[in-house]
């Protein structure tokens, strides 16, 4: 009994948990009212197990071990529905906390898995009352991409609805969400495509530009020798005898000397032969 007693939870935590673990427990044994008892006055006290016995209709089973030995099965329904209204399931925010919908998980799939989740951590049907069905749709609300939460934040009266109506605004958000998404990637492609061409026909048409320059550029000419302090002198063919050229002007003028002098021999040579 106190092996069983520890891996059970906390049943001031909530009834519905507690139930779930005592059933996965004692799963193909045969339990009788007496094994109830003595768990509950353990867990409860004697005060608050016989009145739990009172309100599923085991008075006669209080105070006296005449129903100890009969089957629980009989009475395990109206036992379980004292319990879970006597020990309310207290909600954790953190445990009921909405999952966010996977990018290509169909919307009605997630909400109806969303529900069961929801059912099993509370043991409560969110549409049960209105604080429930608040805190169910709000916990779907919250962790929706920002546009989506924004565009269901703006439904009037969304928490009013039916269930029914509430599953059909988120299904119909989130799917037209993905198809602005969708819609804005491909625009964006487009623009990525288009960017590229026009990079690419810059591209080509400089390499064209590029080339019609090199095209145009004549070749080198020769260049004349320029010499420091005398006329400029031409480069001279292969083979031939490099004419020598005064450099400066005392050198044109001696050369003239020379060239008088030669002419007057010359004239003086021929005068005697005459003679």
């Amino acid at each position: 009994m106190q092996g069983l007693v520890e891996r059970l939870p906390d049943i001031h935590e909530g009834a519905g948990k507690w139930t779930r673990a005592l059933e996965e427990e004692t799963m193909g044994k045969l339990l009788v009212v007496g094994d109830q008892k003595a768990l509950l006055a353990r867990l409860l006290g004697m005060a608050q197990m016989e009145d739990v016995l009172a309100e599923s209709g085991l008075q006669a089973a209080v105070n006296t071990p005449y129903l100890d030995g009969a089957s629980f099965d009989q009475f395990r329904p109206a036992m379980w529905r004292t319990l879970r209204e006597d020990y309310p399931t207290k909600i954790d925010p953190k445990s009921v906390k909405g999952e966010g919908v996977g990018d290509t998980e169909n919307p009605a799939t997630y909400l109806h898995r969303h529900l069961k989740r929801w059912k099993l951590e509370t043991g409560r049907n969110p549409e049960g009352d209105e604080l429930m069905t608040t805190l169910f749709r709000t916990s779907i609300v919250e962790v929706m991409p920002p546009p989506v939460r924004s565009r269901l934040e703006d439904v009037v009266g969304l928490n009013s609805k039916t269930h029914r109506e509430f599953c059909d605004h988120v299904i119909h958000t989130v799917e037209k969400h993905r198809k602005d998404e969708q819609k804005l990637k491909e625009q964006e492609k487009e623009v990525q495509r288009k960017l590229s061409q026009l990079q690419l026909g810059e591209l080509t048409k400089k390499k064209k530009v590029q080339a019609m320059m090199k095209a145009e550029v004549p070749e080198p000419r020769p260049e004349a020798v320029v010499s420091s302090g005398g006329p400029p002198r031409l480069p001279m063919p292969q083979g031939r005898e490099k004419p020598t050229i005064p450099d400066s002007g005392e050198e044109v003028k001696k050369a003239l000397l020379s060239f008088t002098a030669r002419s007057s021999k010359k004239k003086a040579k021929r005068a005697r032969a005459r003679v």
